[in-house]
């Protein structure tokens, strides 16, 4: 399961977090790098 970047947007504005273009695209590889690891287990 991959997200998308529209995926961290809702996230952020769920939590009422503010994020750059930059920081969106960081969560979203961090998050997926996660659920890929999850995925393994």
């Amino acid at each position: 399961m991959a997200l998308t970047l529209n995926d961290v947007e809702k996230i952020a504005k769920l939590s009422r977090l503010s994020l750059t273009e930059a920081e969106k695209a960081q969560n979203l590889q961090q998050l997926n790098d996660v659920f890929a690891l999850v995925e393994k287990m």
